[in-house]
């Protein structure tokens, strides 16, 4: 029986339940004070059963990724036995912030100081302990599980307890050495920890229905029958935990972990996906490993390559909607989307980064500190380009495009001048500005590496031809790119399909892909000049129009 079926089958049984006796049973008793737990190794971890109110360990950052501000001297007064002499450590004092864990202050980039939770690891006993010490009669073990020594824990205590440790010591780690317990075994053994924590490391579990149903999912999972090939405590804690807390808590850490471990080996889409959540939860909540989970993001979506040399692609559709919604993140990911779509400091790359940094500037609020939007505009204004090769650009378009066989190729590839070949005007200084060839037998892929050579290009015509290709592939997804000047475009009933990335083109009004297999077309690289409106025709084939401000 897969996974899923055995989630299906405990969907529709109502076999499961937790008790929510509060004034007793599952709800763990705590002893104030420092009082320690089996196993305790104040260094490393805390107790659960005294609020971590032991833990003497180097750890100085919370789980937002913020770094632990210095105690101030009033509360060392106040609180002289808490350790908060030690340094800017995560300490629990006692009743100061009234947590269950330790925690620390903090100050945000706005200056207020607020405090934030650690997470410093609880102590469990060891894989010995459990091994040897527990009571072969009734299986207690005093002392587990959170709870103080001087207290007695039940069979839930010692099994809860023991239960992760032997899944830790199983993965091939050793829970005593809690930091160096690697990332798989603390995903795996989710479920055993959930278990545990549900019942006697959160306080408010027991009021909490989203964790309460983890934790009976936990328990369905990890009692039923897997193949011996099948790892089933992973599948358990993935299933049940993990992706739930990803995709409908929004739990950073989850989203990650999912990625790495909740995903089929060669689904890239899945990690991907999760990786691309972890990224975003991270940025909306200005935790400082933001950076981190988007490079993974980026790695998982785009591949190992930190150079762009594929712009406008993968890193393009991930960095450039960040852009839009966190345009001020301390990364700077304006400038990274910039690079990542735009590509080099080349005429094109420059004009390119130019319309997207001051898009940022104009409309997104983008504090452009370092000024990169003036100093590539600049650049893209004081280009003067070379129009010699014009003719050239002509000539090897016809020579792509079966030009020896269109309808109408009259004075192409003659001593007449280019700006008299059929289909093609110019202005006055013979410079092309339009491409007309509709209907004329025009084949191959769309000739953009010949179209972005004509720089003062306003309208191009290849409509009712047999023009095939990826979009997003043969024609580079850069159909549109140097063409500063382009306002009419028409490759209407052609063979094209993929994703149409329009690549800035800041004068850009009419847009036709109608009649083809686009899939997509990205239009958010266009100037505010104008609103581009997207007209469905039918599914997978569209129209661009626009209204102009």
């Amino acid at each position: 029986m897969t996974h899923l079926m055995l989630f299906a089958t405990f969907l529709m049984s109502n076999t499961i339940s937790y008790s929510q006796d509060v004034d007793g049973g599952n709800r763990r008793r705590r002893t104030q004070g420092n009082s320690t737990c089996i196993d305790s190794n104040p260094q490393q971890c805390g107790c659960a059963s005294n609020y971590q109110m032991d833990y003497r360990g180097t750890i100085n950052i919370t789980k937002n990724g913020h770094k632990c501000d210095p105690w101030k001297s009033g509360m060392i007064s106040v609180y002289p036995n808490a350790g908060l002499e030690d340094g800017p450590y995560c300490r629990n004092p006692g009743s100061v912030a009234d947590t269950d864990r330790a925690w620390c202050f903090v100050t945000l980039d706005d200056g207020q100081q607020v405090y934030e939770l650690c997470d410093v690891p609880y102590c469990f006993p060891s894989i010995d302990t459990c091994n040897s010490k527990l009571d072969s009669d009734n299986g207690e073990l005093v002392g587990s599980d959170g709870i103080a020594s001087t207290d007695s824990g039940g069979d839930d205590c010692a099994s809860c307890a023991c239960d992760y440790t032997t899944c830790i010591h199983n993965s091939g780690d050793n829970i005593s050495i809690y930091d160096q317990v690697t990332d798989e075994s603390k995903a795996r053994c989710t479920c055993a920890f959930e278990i545990w924590d549900c019942t006697y490391g959160s306080n408010d579990c027991l009021f909490d229905p989203i964790r309460r149903d983890a934790v009976d999912r936990c328990k369905f999972f990890m009692e039923a029958t897997f193949d011996d090939s099948v790892d089933g405590e992973m599948i358990a804690s993935c299933e049940s935990s993990i992706k739930p807390d990803c995709d409908n808590a929004n739990v950073v850490d989850a989203c990650d972990m999912a990625s790495q471990y909740c995903c089929e080996e060669n689904d890239i889409e899945c990690r991907c996906e999760y990786e691309k959540k972890a990224c975003l939860l991270a940025l909306e909540g200005n935790l400082l490993v933001a950076d981190e989970f988007c490079n993974k993001a980026q790695v998982s979506c785009c591949g190992e390559s930190n150079e762009f040399e594929d712009y406008g692609e993968c890193a393009c559709d991930l960095l450039e909607p960040i852009c839009n919604d966190h345009p001020n993140n301390k990364q700077d990911y304006c400038l990274k989307a910039a690079d990542a779509c735009c590509g080099g400091g080349s005429k094109g790359g420059d004009n390119c980064k130019c319309d997207l940094l001051s898009f940022a500037v104009n409309v997104l609020g983008y504090k452009d500190r370092n000024d990169n939007a003036e100093i590539f505009c600049g650049r893209a204004y004081n280009y003067e380009p070379n129009y010699q090769p014009e003719e050239q650009a002509l000539r090897d378009m016809h020579s792509k495009t079966g030009g020896n066989y269109w309808t109408n190729n009259e004075d192409w590839i003659t001593d007449i001048h280019h700006c008299n070949w059929y289909g093609i005007a110019c202005e006055e200084n013979d410079h092309v500005i339009e491409i007309n060839l509709r209907n004329n037998n025009v084949t191959g892929v769309v000739p953009t590496e010949s179209l972005s050579n004509l720089y003062r290009l306003e309208r191009v015509y290849f409509g009712q031809n047999d023009l095939k290709g990826r979009m997003d592939d043969d024609a580079d997804e850069s159909v549109f790119f140097n063409l500063r000047n382009l306002k009419y475009v028409d490759l209407s009933q052609n063979s094209l399909s993929g994703e149409v990335d329009l690549l800035f083109a800041p004068a850009l009004q009419h847009v036709n892909f109608s009649h083809n297999n686009i899939t997509s077309v990205n239009t958010f690289k266009v100037s505010v000049t104008y609103e581009i409106f997207m007209i469905a025709v039918n599914p997978c084939k569209l129209i661009l129009m626009s209204n102009h401000h």
